[in-house]
């Protein structure tokens, strides 16, 4: 018997497959590249231990800062990679690096940074800051860049800095 549990997840991939850009860099491409990693923050939780009565208020929470389009086209980012890969985990939450190669040429980055939680009830009961914006920029050939951020209640912002730490963008701010 065909499972309709299995179906939806299926066909919503199929769809929103064409959405999403994977490689920015065309195979046939011969040019100097660079390289730009999302970020995140720790991830911030209570005690997952069973004597911890705390575990089902507040579930773990990170935030997180990406590119979420160059040039006006959506990219994979580190909030779409913890997204899925945590879906129906309940209270766990794993992130893991995600980076991605670009061609040497002048960009526009959408960025944005969000507090993600493990759960749904973490969202409705806790804090969730955000920050977007775009920023125009010019990578260097073999530099490693990060998207950086800061997020909280009173300011957030979001910004590009080398792996080194130097600040390479203008920062995109909010203020409350």
């Amino acid at each position: 018997m065909f499972s309709l549990k299995i179906f939806k997840p299926i066909l919503a991939a199929v769809i929103l497959s064409g959405c999403v850009s994977t490689g920015l860099v065309p195979d046939d491409y011969t040019g100097p590249i660079a390289v730009i990693a999302d970020s995140s923050g720790p991830v911030v939780g209570p005690d997952m231990g069973w004597l911890n009565p705390r575990r089902l208020v507040t579930p773990p929470k990170v935030d997180l800062f990406f590119v979420a389009k160059i040039d006006g086209k959506t990219v994979q980012n580190i909030g779409s990679q913890v997204r899925a890969r945590n879906y129906g985990r309940g209270f766990a939450l794993t992130v893991k690096p995600y980076d991605r190669e670009v061609p040497v040429q002048p960009l526009q980055l959408e960025l944005s940074g969000y507090t993600h939680h493990a759960a749904d009830i973490g969202a409705l009961f806790g804090d969730v800051h955000t920050v977007n914006g775009t920023v125009s920029f010019t990578p260097k050939a073999g530099v490693r860049y990060v998207v950086r951020g800061s997020l909280s209640k009173e300011y957030s912002a979001i910004w590009v800095q080398t792996s080194g730490g130097s600040i390479v963008t203008s920062k995109v701010e909010k203020r409350r």
